[in-house]
């Protein structure tokens, strides 16, 4: 979503839309008839790879000619590999799992890009990440001018490592928010890491799937 309009920013090369001629910059109209709008989106997101995963999905597209167009784009239906029934308990849909289950691992991991110029880009899909993740990503950091930190679709995690990621952008101690609980108020602050602190240009990208951790390490940096 970009203001009020939904827009496609990326197609993979070998995909049915790249083929149809799909490409960035087109405005969504509707996704199986239905508007994306800021607050329909992730519900429509989730109806489509989580409730329904579907052959196909009828697309109505705009153009940067303002053509309007319809398309009818087809899914890559991808098989996972033989289990045998013979090594699980009966009833479990194995293949099923297993290939969830590395989907997961997959997108949930922690990626690099080394734009050059000493310019970073730290993918970080959430703040569940291990006490290596987060030092991966301060020892990076200090090697590099600019740090672009993309939390975009990030739903958060750990009040830790969001203290320590904080901390390791910041030479001195600085206050996240209150912690309000049933008999007292509490400043949440970084766990600085002082003279080892990253003291380049930082870049922080969200957007409306980045959500609990995410939006609070931003607004921490933006203020």
């Amino acid at each position: 979503m970009i203001g009020v309009h939904c827009y496609v920013t990326q197609v993979q090369p070998d995909s049915d839309a790249a083929a149809k001629g799909v490409t960035p910059g087109d405005q969504v109209l509707t996704l199986d008839k239905i508007k994306p709008t800021r607050k329909s989106l992730p519900k429509i997101e989730f109806a489509i790879y989580c409730l329904s995963q579907q052959k196909n999905l009828q697309v109505s597209l705009k153009g940067g000619s303002s053509l309007l167009r319809s398309v009818d784009i087809g899914a890559r239906v991808v098989l996972p590999r033989k289990v045998s029934q013979m090594d699980h308990p009966a009833g479990v849909d194995w293949q099923y799992y297993e290939r969830g289950w590395w989907n997961e691992k997959h997108l949930s991991r922690l990626r690099f890009a080394d734009l050059g110029g000493d310019v970073l880009v730290a993918k970080v899909p959430d703040f569940e990440f291990t006490d290596a993740d987060g030092e991966k990503i301060a020892a990076k950091a200090r090697k590099s001018k600019v740090l672009i930190l993309d939390l975009r679709e990030n739903p958060g995690g750990f009040v830790e490592n969001l203290q320590r990621l904080l901390g390791s952008m910041f030479d001195h101690e600085v206050k996240i928010a209150d912690k309000v609980t049933r008999h007292k108020t509490t400043a949440l602050t970084t766990k600085s890491m002082h003279h080892d602190a990253f003291t380049g240009k930082l870049l922080v990208l969200v957007d409306s799937g980045s959500s609990s951790a995410a939006e609070r390490f931003a607004r921490t940096v933006q203020i």
